[in-house]
């Protein structure tokens, strides 16, 4: 600093004062540095306890809680189920090995056929299942509760000139009549909580394959009109009932219609898009008899939620 300046500022005083002074500033800017260091430092400390503090805080609240939890049983299990419910939405059942039927499902709703099966359907011709045929006719696939499934009887007699004029046909008619809430829609212009009846009646399969009252299905239908197949010229019924109880029928009634179960999907092996995947063999270890069961019994599959799913998608892109 200048003697000038000094003098400027500290007017009246000697040079032997003013050297004094000149003396005190540079040890006055000195100390102002050592003040300067001194309070960083001091700042430094501060935010150091301060972080202390908190992460002890931080350590005691977490601590609090975990006890908290620990003693609040209501709470824990909540927590667990919900994390539960989580794993079981992504994660697929895996079967060890084949599995067995009366694992995956039961028959004690299924339905009892009192009545006597009429010869026609006895002695007819069926068409094998072929998955594009079957899909051409659908107007739906849904995935669908049963709530009630039932036997229904009919009788008609028909005008005839096939065996003398002007003369008589009896006829009998059986049919399974399904009652039907709608879950998710696969296809078709329905929505879920919708109720709709499916009734089939040309069915020979064996009753252990039909679908089941409070059971699920994936189910593919087709419109069936108003009048039963064979009575579809109402102007010859001359007596009886020949109109339906239902609407729709399955797409195809002679083979089992794909079952929901907790483990996946029950599907039989005639669905060439569904076997396509990873699927487990079942093992029907139930006894009956007939036809259709000895044909199905070794052609039924057990497909995971997660596969079910892609190659159904594939199926429905093909309507």
């Amino acid at each position: 600093m200048r003697k000038e300046d000094i003098s400027e500022i500290i007017s009246g005083i000697d040079e032997k004062y003013v050297h004094e002074a000149e003396t005190y500033e540079v040890d006055k800017s000195i100390t102002d540095c050592n003040k300067k260091i001194y309070r960083s430092s001091t700042v430094w400390k501060v935010l150091a306890v301060a972080v202390s503090i908190i992460l002890l805080f931080g350590t005691y609240f977490i601590v609090t809680n975990v006890e908290k939890k620990d003693t609040n049983p209501n709470l824990n299990a909540y927590e667990n189920n919900e994390q539960n419910k989580e794993e079981e939405s992504i994660t697929d059942f895996v079967a060890q090995g084949d599995v067995y039927y009366s694992q995956l499902t039961s028959d004690d709703t299924a339905i009892e056929i009192t009545e006597e099966i009429p010869q026609t359907y006895m002695s007819m011709c069926v068409i094998e299942f072929e998955e594009q045929r079957v899909l051409t006719g659908c107007v739906g696939i849904i995935e669908g509760t049963i709530d009630n499934a039932y036997i229904k009887k009919y009788e008609y007699v028909t005008r005839s000139d096939k065996f003398e004029n002007n003369g008589r046909l009896n006829h009998k008619a059986v049919t399974v009549v399904y009652e039907i809430t709608v879950g998710d829609v696969w296809y078709g212009d329905f929505t879920k909580g919708d109720h709709i009846i499916i009734e089939d009646e040309l069915f020979t399969m064996n009753p252990i394959f039909f679908m089941k009252k409070g059971h699920q299905y994936v189910i593919p239908f087709s419109d069936a009109g108003d009048v039963l197949v064979h009575a579809n010229n109402s102007e010859s019924v001359v007596e009886g009932d020949v109109y339906r109880t239902g609407q729709y029928r399955t797409a195809y009634e002679f083979h089992p219609q794909i079952e929901i179960v907790e483990q996946g999907y029950i599907v039989s092996g005639d669905w060439e898009t569904l076997m396509a995947d990873e699927k487990t063999n079942i093992i029907i270890d139930v006894e009956s008899t007939g036809a259709e069961f000895e044909y199905y019994k070794d052609k039924m599959y057990l497909l995971s939620r997660s596969v079910f799913k892609k190659q159904m998608t594939k199926v429905v892109e093909q309507l």
